[in-house]
């Protein structure tokens, strides 16, 4: 082994342990620079971290002389509360660094009653008789929301600092499900967004339209299993694979285990043909892939830990490092570029997490701290830029963008019925951009994007190549390559089904998965703010005897296990049965029975 001199730095006041080979090897208390001499693997312990447990940095092999550490958990003084008195349930999220708060004030039965953001915009927020929310208004912006029984039928939003406003129109099937929204704005064009159904009410056909003309028709197409096996787009805006091919058609394959054996891809430059091969003792674990044809992509090899993490992938000249925390969230990434067998070029980042276990900062090079409303994430704040959503809404939301001493510009970031992000209207610029995803939610982006929402309403990991923390980090998925980055801790007999790896029964089109855990269908407008399964009484059971807190608002919730819900699943369970039973024969009165629920 390698004789190493190790330069510690960690850039903050706090006591570490050093560990050589796994045997404990003093301590090093910093912020000043101190330097040992260790003999074979290394590893720095953090005694404590912001959750109270021990984050170790480990470099194994080392044959340099010298190597110099930066602790990655950089101070992110951040902290995020939840507080229950007086029957209301309060969460607080303060940042001391940078002096700002944000506080939602909830009922104990869910429903939102005031909300004060990190730039100090106090929201509140008007119910009519049957608990519908009818205005949400502060100094910043308005939404107002029109309902015909238990439908959502149109909203109005506006930005108060422009006067501009946005009215969005849905329109429903007999069976009451959305087929229609359009996006109406002085000096934008108009964008409607379409959808049909077959008999067994999944999406074959959906449409993005422009002015009338269309910009992006996709079709789907499904085994009698229920898996998405083809999929077809054309148009001007057709999503792009993650190897920069602009996609036409693709065409999937799955064996009896629920995984994806094929995947045949049709693009402009030509097609190839994707195969994946499977481990012998987990039937699940994706081992590697392999491409032939026309500008085919480089194989990929997945390597996993005892648990079934993915801890390292290799693609072409291009590798990431995963590590993970004793709870199983991802701690840390490494994303290298190799060269001659040896590292040219990498970048380290770790995530932060809130002792309720909200993902809410991550560090590297720079801090992004994540801003909550109530379980909601609704933007993020650096040193010197912050992405803020200033309203809550189903189908469209602004967001205040500021970098730096420049002027702050706002946008709204128009969303289709599934929560994905699809356009936006830039207020200052009057410029459309669309956005377009492959069948399973792979859209480009990069740490300089500004639109952070993604496929389902989710955040996008912008720093980590646009993998989703479902769940608040309880999963990651990678819509690159299609799957979860780590095994459902219920399968294969409960919550995810028999395939511990695969995302939504290999159904992206008509469910998401915002917990990580179990899949469910699309968020309907239909049901306001809330997702639901096609069926209500469904959602009634399932979601409310077991006492999920559904987040309000869509445009990346997460679905919170909150101890205040627990108590009153039992008596909302009741209502909301009672209001799917009378959901056709009056409308009226199944609104007012969900509204108790």
């Amino acid at each position: 082994m390698a004789h190493t001199a190790l330069d510690l730095n960690v850039g903050q006041d706090g006591k570490y342990e050093i560990f050589t080979n796994g045997k404990f090897n003093g301590e090093y208390i910093g912020p000043s620079i101190a330097t040992t001499a260790i003999d074979g693997d290394f590893e720095i312990r953090k005694k404590y971290s912001r959750d109270g447990e021990q984050i170790p940095i480990t470099i194994k092999n080392c044959n340099a002389y010298k190597v110099s550490i930066t602790q990655l958990e950089v101070p992110v003084l951040q902290s995020l509360e939840h507080t229950q008195e007086k029957g209301k349930s309060t969460t607080t999220q303060k940042n001391a660094s940078e002096g700002w708060a944000s506080t939602t004030t909830l009922s104990l039965r869910g429903r939102l009653l005031n909300a004060t953001d990190c730039l100090g915009n106090e929201t509140h927020y008007s119910y009519d008789d049957y608990v519908r929310c009818t205005l949400a208004d502060s100094p910043a912006a308005s939404n107002s929301f029109i309902y015909s029984g238990d439908k959502l039928t149109q909203e109005v939003i506006e930005d108060k600092s422009t006067s501009t406003r946005l009215t969005v129109d849905y329109e429903y099937d007999k069976r009451d499900r959305e087929v229609r929204r359009s996006f109406s704005c002085d000096g934008f064009p108009t964008i409607v967004l379409s959808r049909d159904y077959d008999v067994l009410g999944r999406v074959v056909q959906s449409e993005l339209i422009k002015d009338g003309l269309p910009l992006r028709k996709e079709t789907f197409n499904y085994n009698a299993r229920g898996q998405l096996i083809g999929y077809g787009c054309e148009g001007e805006a057709r999503p792009v694979t993650p190897w920069g091919k602009v996609l036409t058609e693709q065409y999937f394959a799955y064996d009896e285990l629920g995984n994806m054996v094929t995947c045949a891809t049709v693009t402009d430059e030509g097609t190839y043909t994707t195969a994946y091969r499977y481990g012998t003792i987990d039937r699940t674990q994706l081992e590697s892939q392999t491409s032939e044809g026309d500008s085919s992509p480089p194989a990929v090899s997945y390597t996993y830990d005892k648990q079934g993490r993915l801890i390292k992938t290799l693609e072409g000249d291009q590798q990431s490092i995963y590590a993970y925390n004793r709870i199983g969230k991802l701690a840390k990434c490494s994303r290298q570029v190799l060269a001659d067998g040896s590292v040219s070029d990498r970048d380290d980042f770790a995530y932060v997490y809130a002792r309720s276990g909200e993902l809410i900062a991550q560090t590297g090079d720079g801090s992004t701290d994540y801003i909550f409303c109530g379980q909601r994430r609704v933007g993020r704040r650096s040193s010197n830029s912050h992405m803020l959503l200033l309203n809550n809404s189903p189908s469209a939301l602004l967001q205040r963008h500021a970098r730096g001493n420049a002027e702050p510009h706002h946008s709204f970031e128009l969303c289709d019925a599934q929560g994905s992000l699809v356009a936006s209207f830039d207020l200052s610029s009057k410029e459309l951009n669309t956005f377009a995803y492959t069948p399973f939610g792979y859209r480009p982006t990069d740490a300089n994007d500004t639109h952070w929402l993604g496929f389902n309403g989710e955040a996008l990991d912008t720093y980590n190549k646009g993998i989703y923390h479902l769940g608040e980090g309880y999963r990651m998925y990678d819509p690159r390559h299609q799957r979860f980055m780590a095994p459902d801790s219920e399968s294969p007999f409960g919550m995810g089904g028999s395939n511990a790896y695969a995302y939504c029964l290999n159904d992206p089109v008509n469910f998401s998965d915002p917990t990580g855990h179990v899949p469910i269908t699309y968020q309907s407008s239909k049901y306001l703010f809330l997702p639901s399964t096609l069926h209500p009484i469904y959602r009634a059971v399932v979601f409310g005897s077991i006492g999920i807190a559904l987040a309000p608002f869509t445009g990346g919730a997460s679905l919170g296990w909150t101890a205040a819900v627990v108590g009153l699943a039992i008596a909302s369970a009741a209502f909301d049965i009672a209001a799917a039973a009378t959901e056709k024969s009056n409308p009226e009165l199944s609104a007012w029975l969900r509204g108790r629920g």
